[in-house]
């Protein structure tokens, strides 16, 4: 019985620090040195179910893509 406490007790701490570094991870590179934006989206009226649409980003000198 203390064993398998243990066990779960070892998962749900190992859980906890997995989900808390992949945010940390997804933090870090959130911060790219760009940004997107949406002008327009509609839909076509000559094809069916298709739409176009327009963006802008703006880039920081130096910025890439991660």
């Amino acid at each position: 019985m203390k064993r398998n406490a243990v066990v779960l007790l070892s998962f749900v701490c190992g859980s906890g620090l997995g989900l808390l570094g992949s945010q940390l991870l997804l933090a870090q590179s959130r911060n790219t040195g760009y940004s997107t934006e949406m002008l327009v989206r509609t839909d076509l009226q000559n094809i069916p179910e298709q739409e176009a649409l327009v963006f802008v980003s703006t880039w920081a000198p130096g910025s890439r893509l991660p």
